[in-house]
């Protein structure tokens, strides 16, 4: 079932695909606060996806920042286009594939559930979430991504805000009927197609 859905995903066309257009909505930086609690971390990640706004994306990173993404999805993109397309994810790759991919969407939007938290002090906050990235690409129609996700988080002492340094993304035990894949393998698609 899985390779069904992924396969019609990223087989035969593009998830890109053309049809008309919206205008995204617009968030400004101001919109964006100074993440003095790790949930705001997340809260701030939702609405730079809403706004489209790269400039700000990196602030949601450590330095030391990487992506760990689900073995079968690196498998597939190994398919795909070779090994390698996930290989030293760290913060400027993550950077620049969400640059690359807010450019081809008008409107985005990610939705998190069944949040469950594993770990909590006052430094570090490890969370567990069940997500849904909906996009939809410029000249194309929309397209659903869904997964789980653990976002590790850890307080900076230099600026006394919180930041993440791990984000491991996985595959459902079951895909929804409409959905074309996890972030990860959007994501992976992305690096590999720019």
């Amino acid at each position: 079932m899985i390779g069904l859905v992924l396969a019609s995903a990223f087989g035969l066309s593009c998830i890109f695909e053309p049809r008309a257009t919206t205008e995204p909505s617009q968030i400004s930086g101001s919109d964006i606060l100074p993440a003095q609690e790790p949930e705001m971390v997340i809260s701030n990640m939702m609405l730079m996806l809403q706004g489209l706004d790269s400039a700000n994306y990196p602030d949601l990173f450590s330095g030391d920042f990487f992506f760990v993404p689900d073995p079968e999805d690196v498998d597939f993109m190994n398919n795909q286009y070779g090994p390698g397309i996930y290989m030293d994810w760290f913060k400027p790759v993550e950077v620049n594939v969400a640059n690359q991919l807010f450019d081809r969407l008008n409107s985005a939007l990610f939705t998190i559930e069944n949040t469950e938290v594993v770990e909590k002090t006052p430094e570090t906050y490890v969370v567990y979430h069940s997500y849904t990235l909906k996009i939809l690409p410029r000249g194309g129609t929309w397209k659903i991504f869904s997964g789980e996700a653990r976002f590790h988080m850890r307080l900076n002492p230099d600026d006394a805000l919180w930041e993440m340094f791990e984000w491991h993304d996985f595959r459902p035990e079951e895909f929804p009927e409409d959905a074309n894949g996890t972030w990860g393998l959007l994501k992976g698609e992305t690096r590999a197609t720019t």
